[in-house]
């Protein structure tokens, strides 16, 4: 009974939000009294769910402390909100209720969630962005500005800067910027659909295609134009290369070769700027047509000349800090949106480590959350909240991410990015709405977040002062993937160009199925250190009576031959290890913990569940005390000591020695 209750209360409350937050008129009416409903709903349908619940009850108290970390961040270090900031910590907590929704509904692969909320999805966006489209093109055909009615004219417009007025606006179904960004952010999914249907499916699909970028682009927000421009002209450029190629390139690089084209339009940003400006003159875009001017000033002369106007304006505030900048819009104008930008970075390097956390001056532009978090919160206090964000929508990605869906859901987070880096987000509950229920719906990749079998009971309980630690232990997983990730990418890149020397063009990358906690399926990542075909190569060793004495004994190979000569360096310095950084982030894994199993290693564990208690490791007892000089069997009955036995000072102690024997490069191979 508990079960039903729990799932109409989760998936009710998910409806009432998106009906709520995707219909302005219903925003307008309802105000925030329903999104706060929801929310309640939504907690009270979760707890209901008793095996769900007790399963991950730690992940969805760090999800909650997650939310509220963030949301006071955002009102009481970036700022935000004004005198109403009571106000603004409400806006800000429905911000990223969705990500939580997304994550709670994928934990089970989306079995609780109603099928009829996909086709809800799909109506209430088509018919609030028919509406859109239908006043923003009444308002480009109007004669008189002070009349314009359009997306542009919730935020402020001529005649249309009243409580009052904007209200009227909503109750005419206008969605305003976040939903503008909302749509511009969801043309990847969209393009992802269109390439993986057919027929009457492709047809529609294409279709709201077309309708999505009419309303961006008569919406007449400048850097949501922008963004869905650069992004369909990457989708196409990417596709366009796959097809000549037969898909003989793969998916990443043919994005990489679509991605050169966009970079030489720098080159001629000036001409483009100008063309654009007097089409916007031509057709009414009054407010594309003033951006588009702003801009024209600061790139005419081209790149070179842009840049040299960002320095001088960057000196100028330096030397005379601009005054009178609050969060309610005064001195906006007066300043100009570059300059604001270039405020929040000159507080960012007065401080660059924690910001303006103890200071009583707060240099915030209020027109990046990013910029304003790094000038608030500095590069430390940045990292955590970043952490924070991973944390609350946990889960919601990785099961997207497989061959079909990863560039699509890679240009998604990357326009999400470049959207909070040139715009305060934290506030546009519309963008998370429609962003996680793109997530939501894409396909999962086949095999993941499945089950190993066999599936293995619990063998014992942890004592109470593991169980204490284990929610600390994975805040510091958090903490230290995040700073490692940042220095993972340019290694990444280094060992690319080296291959590109060797003429190796294969993946740098090499992912293979692992077993983690509680027997959950996920992909290890791992800089790939042997020949591109090495499983085929194996099969073929194996057939020597050596090579499977050795294989049935250690599941490794001594002199393994398909391992590359730059492959025996990363393996001697441990760096192939490095991306496990990754499933760190992504939490199939931890810093420390026992090896990850490859599946056909299950049956060496004779029914010992013990090795499910517990995430696997990037490195443990075993590889911090002798590695693949201990045989297989010994290997075991370390890690399980470590399982049993695992604490704050033993993971301490594991670190230091697996530091140490990489130095000295014992036991690699």
């Amino acid at each position: 009974m508990n079960h039903k209750i729990s799932k109409l209360l989760t998936n009710g409350s998910l409806i009432l939000y998106l009906v709520w937050i995707l219909l302005p008129s219903a925003t307008a009416l309802g105000h925030s009294y329903p999104g706060v409903l929801s929310i309640f709903l939504f907690l009270i349908g979760v707890v209901l769910d008793k095996s769900t619940f007790k399963a991950h009850w730690r992940l969805f108290l760090l999800q909650g402390f997650g939310i509220l970390v963030l949301s006071l961040a955002n009102v009481l270090f970036l700022r935000h909100g004004g005198d109403n900031k009571r106000a603004q910590f409400i806006q800000a907590v429905q911000f990223f209720f969705p990500m939580m929704a997304a994550s709670y509904f994928r934990l089970d692969q989306c079995r609780k969630l109603f099928p009829g909320i996909k086709k809800l999805l799909f109506l209430l966006v088509i018919l609030t962005s028919l509406t859109t489209l239908a006043w923003n093109g009444y308002g480009m055909l109007s004669p008189d500005e002070k009349s314009m009615v359009s997306a542009y004219s919730r935020i402020v417009a001529g005649g249309y800067t009243t409580v009052e007025e904007r209200y009227a606006l909503q109750l005419r179904n206008i969605g305003g910027m976040y939903f503008i960004y909302g749509l511009s952010a969801s043309i990847p999914f969209l393009c992802c659909g269109i390439q993986h249907t057919k027929g009457r499916k492709r047809l529609a699909l294409s279709g709201v295609l077309v309708l999505f970028l009419l309303t961006v682009a008569t919406a007449q927000f400048t850097f949501a134009t922008l963004f869905a421009v650069f992004v369909l002209a990457l989708e196409a450029a990417a596709g366009l290369v796959r097809l000549i190629s037969k898909g003989r390139i793969n998916r990443w690089l043919s994005l990489g070769i679509g991605f050169f084209p966009m970079v030489l339009v720098l080159f001629f940003l000036t001409p483009l700027v100008d063309g654009a400006y007097s089409f916007a003159c031509e057709h009414g875009l009054t407010f594309i047509r003033n951006s588009l001017q702003a801009l024209g000033e600061v790139t005419d002369g081209g790149i070179g000349s842009f840049w040299q106007s960002v320095k001088d304006a960057f000196g100028s505030i330096r030397a005379n800090p601009p005054s009178g900048i609050e969060n309610d819009g005064a001195g906006w104008n007066d300043v100009g949106r570059l300059n604001l930008y270039l405020y929040s970075i000159l507080g960012f390097t007065k401080s660059p480590l924690i910001g303006s956390l103890f200071s009583t001056t707060h240099w915030i532009g209020y027109h990046s959350d990013i910029l304003d978090s790094l000038s608030g919160c500095g590069l430390a206090g940045t990292a955590l909240l970043g952490a924070a964000l991973w944390l609350v929508g946990k889960g919601t990605l990785k099961p997207t991410m497989g061959k079909k869906t990863d560039i699509h859901v890679f240009l998604v987070l990357t326009e999400c990015f470049l959207m909070a880096l040139l715009n305060p987000v934290v506030c546009g509950r519309e963008l998370t709405a429609m962003l996680m229920a793109g997530m939501l719906f894409l396909p999962q990749e086949e095999g993941e977040g499945e089950m190993a079998e066999p599936s293995l009971p619990p063998a014992f309980r942890f004592t109470r002062g593991q169980r204490l630690y284990l929610p600390v232990k994975r805040t510091l997983d958090l903490l230290f993937s995040s700073v490692g990730c940042l220095v993972l990418l340019p290694l990444a890149a280094l060992i690319r160009v080296i291959l590109w020397t060797k003429g190796d063009t294969s993946p740098i990358f090499f992912r293979q199925v692992r077993v983690g906690k509680d027997g959950k399926i996920f992909r290890l990542w791992k800089f790939r250190t042997m020949v591109p075909n090495a499983q085929q190569e194996l099969e073929l060793l194996l057939v020597n009576p050596v090579y499977q004495a050795q294989w049935e004994a250690n599941q490794k190979l001594d002199q393994d031959p398909r391992i590359t000569s730059f492959g025996h360096l990363l393996r001697l310095t441990s760096l192939d290890e490095l991306p496990q950084l990754i499933n760190v982030l992504q939490g199939d894994m931890s810093l420390v913990g026992p090896r990850p199993l490859v599946q056909g290693e299950l049956e060496n564990h004779n029914g010992r569940a013990i090795y499910h208690q517990i995430k696997p490791g990037m490195t443990g007892w075993w590889a911090c005390n002798g590695r693949s000089n201990i045989d297989y069997q010994d290997r075991l009955e370390m890690e399980y000591d470590y399982i049993a036995h695992f604490s704050p000072v033993m993971d301490l102690k594991c670190i230091l020695r697996t530091i140490a024997a990489v130095l000295k490069g014992r036991g690699a191979k």
